[in-house]
């Protein structure tokens, strides 16, 4: 069974039961890791596939449907232009964006479908950012055929890949280390069934997503040599899940894992499991939640839904609030917050970056200046503050100092956030380019009314070193 036919089967089953880095150190992170999300939908207009990477100011995501050449993985620049990056594939696995390399590395688990060129490999992209339409066949890392059941995919390091097997029961899946320098490749981890996603806590070992013959999911840890650790280790090892499809460790520490069931079958959830292994859902309502990444500087949370047959239209995107700058402990401060940044302290308003750093700058050039990327939510709860009472929004007025705007961003950053403005519930704009030359700094400001008649002023500095 390949890991297409695997998600189909999950997809299938949930609708049958619902009844229908650089070397600098990262920047310091408020300390209290209570957090609400802000969901909203990212609309691409075409049917989404598999997974998605996070790639500085653009996503790549999986595009088409299952078949011989069939599939793409489509690149989205942050001005909205979708671009065919890579053709000719049958069945996306998962992908793997390396910012160091600029690489975007894939796999593919259909090779032996009727017609196919190319399949059950891992494959690698490079330039990625600019990349145009290249065929599948010409990027396979292994012959095609070396890895039939081949799903998620990770970076290990410059010259080792980790890929998931997901041959199933009994015991035929496992975790597969790919040596880029040779390219060869040997099984790390063996014994598994429906091999899932990969994970490397930051003391080197390895948390494993695997799904058994009942479809019941569990999150193992293995060190980084394949041993399995079963006592001392983290706590989120050895946890039992509702479902297990792919998973990336947040910022604090917290496993966040697609592919689980709501308690009642309802819809598909996603799980997130904190260092004391406790599981909570942050977010449900899918047919299949499957593919998911984070954005670094910012947090945010994107996930692709399968929406078996076909694919939905749009990644659906969870912002963190303990992320955000603005959100503070007055009822207030509930009203409007900025998102796409690190505050280096509680509710800290000054987002710094190196030149070219890699978990800020988000072009990752060393070129003289820094570019981040600034959006803006409104109607916000804390999680931290029970007085905290969201109103809605009757008008946002968004400043910048100095004045100068040669092209038109903060027209377009108004315009965003006015466009979130109807409704009653929580909500996040579009994000905004903001270029920064280095050793000067940016600072906006944004003024929020209430209908009820309430004004939260928010400010945000953007300095770049």
């Amino acid at each position: 069974m390949q890991t297409q036919t695997i998600a189909l089967v999950l997809g299938l089953l949930s609708t049958i039961l619902v009844g229908c880095g650089s070397s600098n150190a990262p920047a310091p992170m408020p300390e209290d890791d209570t957090t609400a999300y802000v969901r909203g939908e990212h609309r691409l207009g075409t049917p989404l596939q598999s997974d998605l990477a996070f790639a500085g100011t653009h996503i790549f995501v999986g595009q088409g449907s299952f078949g011989a050449g069939t599939e793409s993985i489509q690149r989205r620049g942050h001005g909205g232009l979708l671009e065919t990056a890579v053709s000719g594939l049958n069945s996306i696995g998962g992908m793997a964006y390396d910012s160091e390399s600029g690489t975007l590395y894939f796999t593919d688990n259909a090779g032996d479908f009727p017609g196919a060129i190319t399949g059950d490999t891992v494959y690698a992209l490079p330039d990625a950012l600019s990349a145009n339409n290249v065929n599948a066949a010409d990027l396979e890392i292994l012959p095609s055929g070396s890895i039939p059941f081949a799903a998620q995919v990770i970076v290990m390091d410059a010259e080792t890949l980790l890929v998931s097997d997901a041959s199933g029961p009994p015991g035929l899946g496992g975790v597969i280390s790919v040596d880029l320098a040779t390219g060869t490749f040997a099984y790390l981890i063996e014994g598994l069934d429906y091999a899932a996603g990969i994970s490397v806590l930051p003391e080197g070992n390895l948390l494993v997503g695997n799904v058994d013959g009942n479809f019941v999911g569990f999150i193992l840890e293995y060190t980084a040599e394949g041993t399995p650790v079963d006592a001392g280790g983290s706590a989120i090892g050895g946890i039992e899940l509702s479902g297990a499809a792919d998973q990336v460790l947040n910022q604090r520490g917290s496993l966040l894992v697609t592919g689980g069931s709501a308690p009642d079958f309802s819809s598909s959830i996603v799980v997130s499991v904190d260092q004391d292994g406790m599981p909570s859902t942050i977010a449900e309502g899918f047919q299949f939640s499957l593919g998911i990444d984070i954005d670094t500087p910012s947090g945010q949370i994107g996930i692709v839904d399968s929406c078996f047959p076909e694919g939905c239209p749009e990644i659906t995107l969870l912002t963190p609030t303990n992320r955000m700058t603005g959100l503070g402990m007055d009822a207030e401060d509930c009203q409007a917050a900025f998102w796409g940044g690190t505050p280096h302290s509680p509710q800290g308003n000054v987002w710094r970056c190196r030149d070219g750093e890699i978990d800020c700058d988000r072009d990752r050039e060393e070129n003289g200046s820094c570019t981040f990327e600034v959006g803006a939510c409104l109607r916000l709860a804390d999680p931290n503050d029970s007085t905290c009472t969201p109103e809605n929004t009757s008008s946002v007025a968004v400043r910048r100092s100095p004045r100068v705007d040669p092209d038109g961003l903060f027209l377009a950053m108004q315009l965003r956030v006015d466009a979130i403005i109807p409704g009653n519930e929580a909500a996040c704009s579009g994000s905004t380019i903001v270029e920064v030359d280095k050793g000067k700094k940016v600072e906006i400001s944004m003024e929020v009314l209430t209908v009820d008649g309430t004004t939260d002023t928010d400010s945000l500095t953007l300095r770049c070193r």
